[in-house]
């Protein structure tokens, strides 16, 4: 996943880019949720928890100079 995410991240058109993502522990509660879902299940996204709040992925951003912003922050700007 991290490979992946890291290209992702590296061949973002410039402009305004949405990743979604869906994050979560592995416990058993989780693991409880996706019980029928292996290919993405709670190990997947604790993966991507693991990747996104990285100190690898946050240097990599600053390196992209990519800027997170909120749906709020896109709301303002539409307005």
């Amino acid at each position: 996943m991290k490979q992946y995410y890291e290209n992702v991240i590296r061949t973002l058109p410039s402009g305004v880019s949405v990743l979604l993502i869906h994050t979560a522990y592995e416990n058993l509660e989780t693991q409880g949720m996706m019980v029928n879902h292996i290919d993405w299940g709670a190990a997947w996204r604790q993966d991507d928890y693991d990747f996104f709040m990285s100190k690898a992925c946050k240097k990599l951003l600053k390196e992209q100079n990519i800027k997170l912003v909120t749906w709020r922050e896109i709301q303002k700007l539409m307005n």
